[in-house]
């Protein structure tokens, strides 16, 4: 997409389609549920932590068993929409292109690049330096920037992955581009709250690819200030901040919803533009389990050798958390041997779970008066009657409890939040 204003031959690097670059309506979505960081990483960034010098974008030696390291790059070789002739040439020489120079030569004007094919070094060229808003023939004029600095995303998440995550993140082709050496060491490790690009026309771009990538890399804000200064930038109407895409303020439960989100309770589903609750769905077993591990706040849990349910594998997802609650006694599964992870869980059998998780506390036994549909010989009356004494569930307004039907995640957002408010 040109920039406005520019001839069209002069492309804006920041602003070009490729791969993981968000449309500018799903950043305006996605802008609105990125979270704010609440407690940092307290320090301890290190350049070298994400790498010391760049990398060979493919290190391939010739032969078709060839190890390649591609970092995202050949998406624009294996996919026609994002085809680069100028790209994919590059990625061929032996002895490879590293990210500096694969980005030169993606982000010259017109394919203007001209590099030597044996060292891969780009000697001349045409850039429009889009931070700046000229351009240049000398590639030293410019540096390979991370459009989300490193020390940014060390503070609002990258502390928490492993070394091959920081190494991706700091050679992805959505992250880094050639811009204007003079604008980037102004910029330095500052955000879109201290700092913007000098050219304006710049300014949508540049709050599309910052957003597009902490976005893809489940990075938070730095603060509100942040999100303000990039909804200026990208220009238009962005939705007041939220949890959720699919959860709007004003609807039932939103408070419990936005808890879990900032707790870290549920993470939802990641869609484009953001993420989705999908509250009216059912609560499956191990995702019960997954959310009172959480809420626990994930202890180290040492694994048997083997599970202790048939329908329970190491390795699939929740399995530490479905083996914390088992060990807990949170949960006994069935008498075959089973857990049923991915059957939904009953109102019944959540206050079991819950009731389990507080430490089942001594109750007074069942009356059989705690809901008009909850008898006191029924399976789990004790612990349902103890969910309304505790004020977590009040039931229907009808004085049902309704025990068989299965819970929906956003009363199971309910039920928690009562509960964390109580314990």
């Amino acid at each position: 997409m040109p920039v406005i204003g520019l001839p069209p031959a002069q492309a804006e690097p920041l602003d070009k389609a490729q791969p993981g670059l968000l449309s500018v309506a799903d950043a305006r979505r996605a802008l609105s549920t990125l979270q704010v960081d609440r407690d940092g990483a307290n320090g301890g960034y290190d350049r070298e932590k994400f790498y010391k010098s760049w990398r060979v974008v493919t290190a391939n030696n010739g032969s078709s068993s060839g190890v390649r390291k591609w970092y995202g790059w050949d998406a624009y070789t294996s996919s026609t929409r994002w085809n680069e002739p100028d790209v994919a040439a590059a990625l061929k020489p032996k002895k490879g292109c590293d990210a500096r120079e694969i980005t030169l030569i993606r982000d010259a004007i017109n394919g203007s690049a001209k590099w030597n094919s044996s060292t891969c070094a780009v000697t001349s060229g045409r850039w429009y330096e889009g931070y700046a808003g000229s351009t240049t023939t000398d590639p030293s004029s410019l540096d390979i920037e991370h459009i989300v600095a490193m020390q940014d995303a060390w503070n609002n998440g990258a502390s928490r992955w492993n070394a091959d995550t920081r190494l991706q993140f700091s050679h992805d082709p959505l992250v880094i581009a050639a811009v204007s050496k003079s604008e980037n060491r102004s910029k330095g490790s500052r955000g879109p709250a201290q700092w913007k690009p000098s050219n304006k026309k710049a300014w949508p771009a540049y709050a599309q690819r910052y957003i597009s990538i902490k976005h893809t890399y489940d990075l938070t804000l730095s603060s509100e200030a942040e999100r303000k200064a990039l909804q200026e930038m990208l220009g238009g109407t962005t939705a007041p901040a939220g949890p959720f895409l699919d959860v709007k303020k004003g609807v039932e439960h939103y408070d419990a919803m936005a808890w879990m989100k900032t707790k870290g309770i549920s993470t939802g589903w990641k869609v484009s533009g953001g993420y989705e609750y999908r509250p009216l769905n059912a609560v499956n077993r191990d995702a019960m389990a997954a959310f009172l591990y959480r809420m626990a706040g994930s202890p180290k849990v040492s694994l048997p050798k083997a599970s202790p349910f048939k329908d329970v594998k190491p390795g699939q997802e929740h399995y530490t958390a479905i083996i914390w609650a088992y060990q807990k006694g949170i949960t006994t599964g069935w008498p075959d041997g089973t857990f049923r992870p991915t059957q939904s869980i009953k109102r019944d059998a959540m206050a079991a779970f819950l009731y389990r998780f507080a430490g089942a506390p001594r109750t007074g036994a069942a009356s059989g008066s705690c809901f008009r549909d909850v008898s006191r010989s029924q399976q789990f009356a004790k612990e349902m009657c103890w969910m309304k004494n505790q004020g977590i569930s009040t039931g229907w307004s009808d004085g049902t409890y309704r025990p068989l039907q299965s819970v929906k995640r956003d009363a199971m957002a309910a039920f928690l939040y009562r509960y964390d408010a109580k314990f």
